[in-house]
């Protein structure tokens, strides 16, 4: 994202923007009726255009 893109934002889109990266996250999942428990990862790529 350019500069002059960003300062025509607005102030919730430029908050937005502290999402914008690569993010990666881990857990525990309990145990249910349909699986064993075990863990999880996610992975997301957030851009901004």
């Amino acid at each position: 994202m350019s500069t002059a893109s960003f300062s025509s934002l607005s102030a919730d889109h430029q908050r937005l923007q502290a999402l914008v990266g690569a993010w990666r996250g881990e857990e525990e999942l309990a145990a249910t009726q349909w699986t064993d428990a075990g863990s999880a990862t996610a992975e997301v790529l957030a851009e901004a255009q």
